[in-house]
């Protein structure tokens, strides 16, 4: 991943691609290989102070669990919600 003049172009040689939202009342995450097959994705409540807490234990868990470093990602997608 690169920036440039404020725009960030994806590596196309990344191997695996992220997404991510905390904008609702379900936090939700998946990671995709190159092929765009879905290594993982899971959703859970947004209920409380600490639902992002418990939101990002579990990402980066996922991650571990898959074997994948997060600077292995080359391309992440990120919901920013409505009033954002």
């Amino acid at each position: 991943m690169t920036l440039s003049s404020g725009t960030i172009s994806p590596d196309k040689s990344a191997v695996y691609k992220a997404a991510f939202d905390l904008s609702g009342a379900f936090s939700s995450a998946a990671l995709l290989n190159k092929a765009g097959e879905c290594v993982f994705s899971f959703s859970m409540p947004a209920k409380g102070r600490r639902a992002n807490t418990a939101f990002f234990k579990r990402f980066f868990t996922a991650f571990a669990d898959a074997g994948v470093a997060v600077g292995d990602v080359g391309e992440w997608r990120v919901g920013v919600g409505p009033g954002s």
